[in-house]
């Protein structure tokens, strides 16, 4: 975890000013990731020392990507707030959103010698990494009981593309046992059978022993 967040701290700070190299196709999908949208003019004033700053009180990674695939309106920039916790990656995000001008509030600011792109995204990184960690292991120890997909699918309008499938993974498959990085579940009607199905290339599988 704390490998893949410096990598995106990396990829999203050291690229060109308003077109982020950083892309995270399934953002909407992970556990550890909140989205907010903001107005190019606001993001602007997210400067690395702000960023530092929130990210310091909140033990979150605040990064700039580019959509992820998902078409952002003119002017948009997508930030994604990573951490375990959800209050937290809540303050996160709001604090963000309060930046609109120099003197504007948020968090504290950070000291006039912030550090580099790298040095202030290590330590964020390893926080919140390090939190994640912790409530996994916690949540290892209270697994809920398992959900009837295909009874809470009866409940629901049926879910057309991958990613209405990917939105509700927490949904409708409460308490069963978490898949690798970029698999998710789906529900076969012909098969009236659950699949699995990886995001990268579209490959799926009924055998969970395929699914790495």
């Amino acid at each position: 975890m704390t490998e893949k967040y410096l990598r995106w701290a990396l990829q999203s700070r050291a690229s060109a000013a308003g077109k982020p190299a950083l892309s995270v196709a399934d953002a909407d999908m992970r556990e550890d990731v909140s989205i907010s949208t903001m107005q190019e003019a606001q993001a602007v004033w997210l400067r690395q020392e702000r960023l530092w700053s929130i990210e310091k009180e909140t033990e979150t990674l605040l990064v700039f990507d580019d959509g992820g695939g998902t078409a952002l309106g003119p002017g948009l920039r997508r930030l994604l707030v990573c951490g375990c916790s959800e209050s937290q990656r809540r303050r996160a995000a709001a604090a963000a959103a309060s930046v609109g001008a120099p003197n504007s509030g948020g968090l504290a600011a950070a000291p006039a010698a912030a550090q580099t792109a790298l040095g202030a995204a290590a330590p964020a990184a390893a926080s919140a990494a390090s939190a994640a960690e912790t409530s996994t292991t916690a949540s290892q120890r209270t697994q809920p009981e398992r959900s009837n997909p295909k009874e809470i699918l009866k409940t629901i309008p049926w879910p057309a593309t991958v990613n209405q499938w990917g939105l509700l993974q927490k949904k409708i498959w409460i308490g069963w046992p978490r898949l690798p990085q970029g698999w998710i579940r789906c529900w076969s009607r012909s098969q009236d059978s659950a699949y699995f199905l990886r995001l990268k290339d579209m490959k799926t599988t009924f055998e969970f022993s395929e699914v790495r």
